[in-house]
């Protein structure tokens, strides 16, 4: 028991050094000078095309990612020839070998170390958790990531980063959500072109699915947090899934599986407010966003074939 707690306590005050780590790093600079610098890396290292916001996947990490076994090679050389085929088949056999057990996060982790990621989390210690949840359950609520999540919280955390459901013909199907820009916007968060420490990342794609409809929208895969801006690199804190641990990464160095179902990953940043909501704007949001994604759960649900539902 007293283990437990030591490992609890430890845990906790982890997570409050990062956000001290965050916090102080733009100390000395104001925000404007602080965004100049995070343009002039963009501009240096090109990870995410500021006109299109397509991110820019490090050369080096896909290197290494297909360098991890022969089947990653063939997806990576699918990804290099736009050839969906190839890459679905190369993951489909990768996927029914490993799934997400321990050999898969060793060889995402080594592909990330190579690109000059780091890990700084555990998957045993965060099996409850998943990349919506860490990056935003801090900015909402105050809560360290070992602690339960108020209800209003996971609410508007599954709105965010969405839902598995079983579809009629007896598929699971991934309900990725459209509703990140509008609520995080509502939850107090300001759109901004260039990150800084402390701003929130949202990977965001258009699924094949949708993108031959006029007005596909642009639903959220994956969500970080910036740590650090230096002269040298931008550094973002995530987690790639509920059985990996947590990355302190570049910004373009993110899980590539995400390319399986979009030829393009995007990138975009929001500040957090001045203040967190109240709880009474928390209850009314997680209200209103639960019946949206309830009418697209049930949508997935009813629709025959898989498929991610835009």
């Amino acid at each position: 028991m007293a283990g437990m707690l030591a490992g609890v306590r430890r845990s906790r005050q982890d997570w409050r050094n990062r956000m001290q780590v965050s916090r102080a790093s733009i100390r000395f600079q104001t925000e404007e000078s602080a965004e100049r610098q995070s343009r002039a890396l963009n501009e240096q290292h090109h990870y995410f095309d500021c006109t299109t916001r397509n991110l820019c996947f490090s050369r080096s990490f896909m290197s290494s990612f297909g360098a991890q076994h022969p089947l990653l090679g063939m997806f990576v050389e699918g990804v290099r020839r736009n050839h969906r085929g190839m890459l679905v088949s190369a993951w489909g056999q990768y996927y029914s070998t490993f799934g997400d057990g321990d050999a898969a996060g060793e060889h995402l982790s080594r592909a990330c170390t190579a690109a000059g990621a780091n890990v700084s989390g555990s998957p045993s210690s965060d099996r409850s958790m998943n990349c919506a949840r860490f990056a935003l359950a801090p900015a909402l609520d105050g809560s360290p990531p070992d602690t339960p999540l108020s209800e209003p919280v996971a609410a508007l955390l599954e709105a965010l980063a969405g839902c598995i459901v079983r579809g009629t013909d007896g598929k699971n199907k991934a309900v990725m959500t459209p509703f990140w820009r509008s609520l995080l916007i509502e939850l107090g968060f300001r759109y901004v072109e260039y990150a800084i420490p402390g701003d929130i990342v949202v990977y965001t794609l258009i699924p094949f699915t949708a993108a031959e409809q006029e007005a596909a929208e642009e639903v959220a895969a994956h969500f970080g947090i910036v740590r650090s801006l230096t002269d040298l690199h931008l550094s973002v804190e995530s987690k790639s899934g509920f059985a990996f641990p947590t990355y302190l990464h570049p910004l373009n160095v993110i899980d590539p599986t995400y390319l399986l179902i979009s030829h393009h990953i995007r990138v975009h940043f929001f500040r957090p407010g001045t203040q967190r909501p109240m709880v009474a704007d928390l209850n009314r949001l997680a209200a209103r966003y639960e019946r949206r994604l309830k009418a697209l759960r049930e949508e997935a649900c009813a629709s025959g074939g898989g498929g991610v539902r835009a």
